[in-house]
């Protein structure tokens, strides 16, 4: 049976990885290789370094050593990378990122793809665009970075929901809502992806939620209430002529 040799920046996607294998080649050999340092390294610099370019190459080498008869990266922020590595050996070396280019090529003209990592953002698309180019299509990439969206979606629900809260606005947003988030997330994420949960620095998360909150709720206590019908008081109409009065 053919070993496949996954390579992975971050421990989150060695699970996923597993299960997908398990689902759609369960016979298949699979030699997983981590190396934590590359995210955190890809994160510090805008641009892929010479050092990046030699370390993707001697893991394609290792690879290929320990008999592996192709790699797959399993991380989107190392393209170019990648794809010099794979000119150092004579195995496959694929991208995590060509089926799910092919396969949303194949279904429409107008593609939206949500991000987790913004330093992958930018490789990405070109290599979308490189798809459509080598597919004939005149096809169009959206791209959302998920944690940008996920602070507009949750400033809006601050700014619509606090200034119906009685008072105590900074109480509220700095503290009850940090709280009561925090906990149903912590609660969730350890069933949904334990790995995730066991790898998240809740004191960390639960300040950031905190700073925050007091910030939103400054803003709001600060804010003029814009006058609304649902804000205005009750109109009693006039009685009809000829109505008696109670």
């Amino acid at each position: 049976m053919p070993r496949v040799a996954l390579i992975h920046a971050t421990p989150v996607a060695v699970d996923p990885i597993k299960g997908a294998f398990a689902l759609g080649w369960p016979e298949a050999d699979t030699a997983h290789i981590l190396d934590e340092s590359l995210t955190a390294d890809r994160a510090r610099t805008p641009e892929l370094t010479p050092e990046m370019f030699a370390r993707f190459e001697l893991l394609v080498r290792y690879a290929r050593h320990i008999g592996s008869s192709g790699v797959l990266f399993t991380c989107s922020a190392f393209g170019e990378a990648i794809e010099r590595a794979a000119k150092a050996v004579d195995i496959p070396v694929l991208k995590p990122n060509e089926a799910m280019f092919d396969a949303a090529l194949a279904l429409g003209d107008r593609i939206g793809m949500v991000a987790t990592f913004a330093p992958a953002v930018a490789g990405m698309e070109e290599e979308f665009k490189q798809a459509a180019k080598q597919h004939r299509s005149s096809a169009r990439l959206e791209t959302i970075v998920a944690h940008g969206a996920i602070s507009v979606f949750a400033g809006l629900l601050y700014a619509v929901i606090l200034p119906m809260l009685p008072g105590r606005h900074m109480l509220w947003g700095g503290l009850v809502a940090p709280l009561l988030w925090t906990g149903f997330l912590w609660g969730l994420l350890g069933v949904i992806n334990p790995a995730l949960n066991a790898r998240v620095d809740w004191a960390w998360f639960i300040a950031s939620q905190v700073a925050f909150g007091l910030a939103t709720g400054f803003v709001v206590s600060r804010a003029q209430p814009v006058p609304t019908a649902q804000t205005a008081p009750p109109v009693v109409p006039p009685p009809r002529p000829g109505t008696p009065r109670r």
